[in-house]
C-alpha cells in the first residue's frame, strides 16, 4: 500500500505536529473545565511528603548523617545513570552491522 508523497509530506511536516500538540493540549484543558469534580474541594493529605521530611531530617541525629546521606544519595543517581548509559545501554542496543 503507497502513501501519496503528498499527503506523507504534509503528515509529517512541522506545523501539522505542532498543530495536532496544541490540539491535544487544547481538547485536555477543555474537559479539564468542563469536569465537575476537578472543582470539587477536597482535603488531600500527602503521605509521601511527610515521609520524605521524616526520613531526611529526623531518622538520624546530626547535619553530618543528613549530608552524607543526600551525597549517597546524589552518588547512587549520577552512579546509576552513567551504569545505564555506557554499561547497560550499549549491552542492550548494540548496533548490528550489516556486510
Amino acid at each position: 500500500m503507497e502513501i501519496d508523497a503528498r499527503f506523507r509530506y504534509y503528515f509529517q511536516h512541522p506545523w501539522s505536529r505542532l498543530i495536532v500538540a496544541y490540539l491535544v493540549t487544547f481538547f485536555n484543558f477543555l474537559i479539564f473545565a468542563e469536569d465537575p469534580i476537578s472543582h470539587s474541594q477536597t482535603e488531600a493529605h500527602m503521605i509521601v511528603v511527610g515521609n520524605c521530611f521524616s526520613f531526611l531530617f529526623n531518622k538520624y541525629p546530626g547535619l553530618e548523617w543528613n549530608a552524607l546521606k543526600v551525597i549517597c544519595w546524589i552518588l547512587a543517581i549520577i552512579t546509576g545513570m552513567l551504569a545505564g548509559k555506557f554499561i547497560f545501554h550499549r549491552q542492550l542496543f548494540v548496533e548490528v552491522q550489516c556486510s
